[in-house]
């Protein structure tokens, strides 16, 4: 029988007060543990790191900072059977390298999944792929090709270009026939603790959505691909609002809001406006899901996700990368009737990924990585 997703958010919430005893006794006692975990600080990381100390049933899951995994005592006694490896974009490889070749000395039989929670598509050192037996990514180019040729920075950057040369920064990340087939889709920010809570709520149910658009971004006025990407969009949204009717509320606004204020205006909101930000794939997406506003995005045609909310004209607005036909694709979304069926349709796709589909996506991930 599947949890609930009622049973799901009361494991979050358990393991969210377990965190620092699971901390503590892994590097204390070194308990023998079926996987251990190590993890960076940031949510961003985090996020990915929940399912498996939350909805992984059976198994004894140790959790750590990836920078307290250098000792050998750790890996001798605690023997996993698999490990799962975070590091910061910058991480020096050699640190990374040094790592991996502990736990091979000391663990030889366990099997190293490495966790990419960086926001762009690339692959920004492919040397560590041929280190771990699997690499786990939360959103990958569906034309895998690509990775063969490599990409600037993100393959953002190339479509920016088009309006500086100067954005475009050198191609790395080119990864080989072997590499490529270590290369697995994970999940994204579907599991993040907090936006599982915020998916519990009744915010979605609201009905009195004063709010046509909304869409706090915020931006500097700085010659680089990102802010020249966000400006784009702020530039499009101020258009849009400057031709509103009368009555008509658009929120496009670089004031911060705490999040709690933020999701109260989101419920408010009948669509979001969710454009790119350092990768596609961003918070905004299920924040505004959550909240049971349209999302309405750059089209996201070119990714392999897990969940996959992006399907167009089903579960969110897709738009054109230029912004060029926003004012359409927002005129359809204030029909009511559309507004119901996307909202409801994308909430309904990521319940089904807490309470049955990321166990199944687990147990084939598991699978692969046992199996190399």
């Amino acid at each position: 029988m599947k949890p609930r997703l009622g049973t799901m958010l009361r494991s979050c919430r358990q393991h969210a007060r377990d965190s620092f005893e699971r901390v503590r006794i892994t590097q204390g006692a070194y308990t023998r543990c079926t996987m251990l975990v190590c993890g960076e600080r940031l949510d961003i990381a985090r996020s990915q790191v929940h399912p498996l100390l939350d909805w992984v049933p059976d198994q004894r899951v140790g959790w750590l900072l990836r920078e307290n995994a250098h000792r050998p005592s750790l890996w001798r006694k605690t023997q996993p059977q698999v490990a799962f490896l975070q590091s910061y974009w910058d991480t020096p490889f050699v640190e990374m390298e040094s790592l991996i070749a502990l736990i091979r000395e000391e663990s030889p039989r366990t099997k190293i999944c490495y966790l990419d929670w960086f926001a762009p598509a690339n692959v920004p050192e492919p040397r560590l792929i041929d280190l771990v037996d699997l690499y786990v990514k939360k959103n990958i180019l569906r034309d895998r090709s690509r990775y063969l040729s490599g990409m600037c920075e993100t393959n953002l950057v190339e479509y920016e270009a088009q309006w500086g040369s100067e954005f475009l920064n050198p191609r790395q990340g080119v990864l080989t026939e072997q590499q490529l087939s270590k290369l697995t889709v994970g999940w994204s920010f579907a599991t993040d603790r907090r936006l599982v809570e915020a998916l519990q709520s009744d915010a979605s149910a609201n009905t009195d959505r004063l709010i046509d658009l909304h869409c706090r971004i915020f931006s500097k006025n700085e010659r680089t691909w990102y802010h020249h990407m966000r400006n784009r969009c702020v530039e499009s949204v101020n258009e849009l609002a400057a031709g509103a009717a009368e009555g008509e509320q658009i929120v496009c606004s670089a004031a911060r809001l705490d999040w709690d204020a933020y999701m109260r205006e989101l419920a408010s909101s009948k669509a979001c406006l969710s454009p790119f930000g350092y990768g596609e794939v961003c918070w905004r997406d299920f924040e505004a899901i959550a909240a049971g506003a349209v999302l309405v995005k750059p089209s996201m045609d070119h990714l392999e996700v897990f969940p996959d909310i992006y399907i167009p004209g089903e579960t969110y607005v897709d738009i054109d990368w230029s912004f060029s036909d926003l004012k359409v694709k927002y005129e359809s979304t204030r029909d009511s009737s559309l507004q119901k069926k996307l909202a409801g349709n994308a909430g309904e796709r990521w319940k089904s990924f807490v309470e049955t589909d990321w166990n199944e996506h687990w147990n084939d991930t598991l699978q692969k990585l046992l199996e190399t």
